[in-house]
């Protein structure tokens, strides 16, 4: 996993008191300026009944209120088609170990939390057993044995993935293997052997899946092949900063395993699909080592630098990989991450972070490119041709990803709006095709969100680990619901005029539109601390009828959150546009609340 790999400065941690009486104070500033209640802030109006039983969001300062000269107008254009979204693109990362934890206990083994995670619209379920045995898991720091209910074997992944109605994508080991050095001694990290994995033991795992008729079409070689200890230099018993004994791969190394596993697979498995790991100019030779003589981990080198790929004779790992292993791969897999230091104080600040390119690009931050499918397309454009419309996997990503904070302020993170806009955008944006010098180009085939039960990145937790009814699911998790509408349509064109600019001098408004028969689905981000009145209008499409899915209607602003003392304050409602705003090639005045969410769903002729 990415998390080990990302360092910052340490910050001073914040008590979460202190944390939530800063929010306090913003609340109570922003009392003055409460002039909309809920039944004005959605986008029709609504049960007045439930427009008393709640409070409406705090608006902005006058300072910052919107003026409307000229309304804004969403132009949907039907006739311009931009190419299909994957329909399976939604996925999660599930891991063979952690499963004794309150949350997957409950989501992953219960047939009530079965049924809530349903809720995401996953298609994707990924399983690594890199570093490990597939068939007797092991601790990576101690190689200690591993067992239920801490270890999800491959027959209960196998079965959940039934249960979800979801398609397995498997990792396999592809660097080392460990176990305890003397059985009687008590397990730690210097009791502990290792050695390279063979082949061997994917095949043995192909082979067993093959036995129990599980359905396995794409298959990763490994998890994270160029993190970990420098073992040419360490030895093969090292451990990386963390203490774990895992290994990264020269980029020959890793190409050279790509090819020989995969033949071997293929020989069980014909129609399995290879994948392997990228990451844009990296240069990991073994030559690189010297760049820091210190040095335990990849992570502590420079890899991105000039030295490092005048040590690499000017070779990166994704020109290496694809030039020397390019025939054996059918698919591409990277990571994408979007990192804050902390959690905002003020709101201006939220509202900057609830746009994603206005985080900490991970890759950017380490010297690096965007792991995004445009790169990965300009890549293979120059090294792999023949292979430029190849699937790529973005087997993890996630915006907003903390770390090195109090768990305190992690949870206020990941339970914000912001964070829930930031994560929406940056799904979407993975899976919209690309413009290369071959043509265009499909983007992202399948998104997998890591981190479901991390602090650093999760969509949910449980307020009381005994208590499954105790769940918070964050604004996050009903962002992703609220767009597993979009995948597997048709991406149609879409055009903001007099789009308002918001303090960070970013288009308030962000919209997204598809279209499958006789329906179009429009999704509209406002990251206005006021709302936006706009008419949408559509080209090619007669529409008859319409209604709004609307989450961030009902926070208190960016910084608004649901939490142990209000665990659904922020949740999506849906109603129906009035028929007198439904125009055949027009929906009249449409309201899109301040930090909001909106996906309208029109039903035409």
């Amino acid at each position: 996993m990415q998390i080990s790999r990302i360092k910052y400065d340490m910050k001073k941690f914040r008590s979460e008191m202190s944390r939530r009486a800063r929010l306090l104070g913003v609340v109570l500033l922003a009392l003055p300026f409460v002039c909309l209640s809920i039944t004005g802030d959605l986008a029709w109006g609504a049960d007045p009944a439930l427009a008393q039983s709640r409070p409406g969001p705090a608006e902005a300062a006058p300072a910052q209120g919107l003026a409307q000269a000229a309304k804004p107008i969403i132009a949907v254009n039907l006739d311009e088609p931009l190419g299909k979204l994957p329909a399976n693109a939604f996925g999660l990362s599930v891991g063979n170990s952690g499963h004794d934890r309150p949350g997957p206990m409950y989501l992953y083994r219960t047939s009530e939390g079965k049924l809530k995670s349903t809720e995401l619209g996953a298609k994707n379920l990924v399983y690594s057993v890199d570093l490990d045995a597939w068939s007797a898991s092991y601790n990576p720091f101690n190689a200690a044995p591993r067992s239920f209910p801490d270890w999800m074997d491959t027959d209960e992944f196998v079965a959940l993935n039934a249960d979800l109605n979801t398609a397995p994508i498997l990792a396999v080991n592809i660097t080392i293997q460990c176990k305890q050095a003397d059985l009687n001694l008590p397990p730690s990290t210097s009791n502990v052997t290792c050695k390279k994995t063979k082949p061997s033991d994917a095949v043995s795992w192909m082979t067993y899946l093959k036995s129990i008729n599980a359905p396995v079409k794409n298959v990763i070689m490994g998890g994270e092949p160029y993190a970990g200890c420098i073992y040419w230099i360490k030895g093969i018993n090292c451990t990386d900063s963390a203490g774990r004994h895992r290994i990264a791969l020269p980029q020959a190394e890793y190409a050279a395993r790509v090819i020989q596993w995969a033949k071997k697979i293929k020989k069980v498995n014909p129609n399995v699909r290879i994948g392997a790991h990228l990451q844009p100019n990296t240069f990991l030779c073994k030559n690189t080592a010297t760049l820091a003589e210190q040095a335990i981990e990849t992570d502590e080198l420079d890899l991105s630098s000039e030295v490092a790929s005048s040590l690499c004779g000017g070779k990166s790992w994704d020109q290496t990989v694809m030039e020397l292993a390019g025939d054996s791969i059918d698919f591409f897999v990277v990571h994408q991450y979007f990192v804050i230091r902390d959690h905002p104080d003020t709101e201006a600040d939220a509202q900057k972070l609830s746009y994603y390119p206005e985080q900490l690009n991970m890759r950017v931050v380490k010297s690096g490119v965007s792991a995004f499918p445009s790169q990965i397309r300009k890549e293979l454009a120059q090294w792999l041709p023949e292979k430029i419309g190849a699937p790529i996997v973005v087997a993890e990503f996630n915006a907003s990803y903390i770390d090195k904070v109090s768990e305190a302020e992690m949870n206020m993170s990941r339970q914000s709006m912001y964070t829930a806009m930031a994560v929406g955008e940056l799904f979407l944006d993975l899976l919209k095709p690309v413009k290369t010098p071959l043509g265009k180009q499909p983007g992202a085939a399948h998104v997998v969100l890591l981190g479901m039960f991390l602090p650093q990145l999760t969509l949910a937790r449980l307020a009381d680990p005994q208590d499954p009814g105790s769940m918070i699911t964050m604004p996050s998790w009903h962002v992703l619901s609220m767009l597993k509408s979009i995948p597997g349509k048709m991406l149609v064109e879409t055009k903001v005029t007099n789009n308002p600019k918001t303090a960070v001098n970013r288009a308030a408004l962000n919209v997204t539109a598809v279209k499958k028969g006789n329906k179009v689905y429009v999704a509209v981000f406002n990251h206005h601390t006021a709302a936006i009145k706009a008419h949408v209008t559509l080209t090619g499409f007669s529409a008859v009828s319409a209604t709004a899915t609307q989450l961030g209607h009902n926070a208190s602003g960016f910084l608004g959150m649901n939490d142990e003392s209000q665990p659904d304050a922020i949740t999506p409602q849906t109603s129906a546009i009035p028929a007198a705003r439904v125009k055949p090639g027009k929906l009249r005045g449409v309201k899109f609340p301040a930090h909001s969410l909106t996906v309208l769903e029109i039903v035409g002729q």
